[in-house]
């Protein structure tokens, strides 16, 4: 691998960031048919629903209880975790 000088280099990072400026100009005046999509994308509707309690319960003790020696330390913080995150969803 060729090694290349800091002038070089900090032109290639120059032209890069000059490319992301127009490609970010373009994006602007997007047509806004295809803006709906776009912000589905970005929704709050797209974050997990999944609670961590019922994760805590019906996923991770079962796998811990399996596959840990030390399953009993994650039983017993597991009710401190639950009233820590109560109501938190991921």
């Amino acid at each position: 691998m060729q090694r290349r000088s800091l002038k070089s280099l900090m032109l290639g990072i120059k032209s890069r960031v000059e490319q992301n400026r127009e490609e970010l100009g373009r994006e602007a005046i997007r047509p806004q048919r295809d803006r709906p999509a776009f912000d589905k994308r970005l929704a709050a509707e797209e974050k997990g629903k999944d609670l961590l309690s019922a994760f805590l319960d019906e996923v991770y003790l079962p796998w811990s209880k399996a596959n840990k020696k030390s399953w009993r330390d994650d039983a017993y913080m597991r009710p401190m975790l639950k009233e820590y995150f109560e109501g938190k969803a991921f």
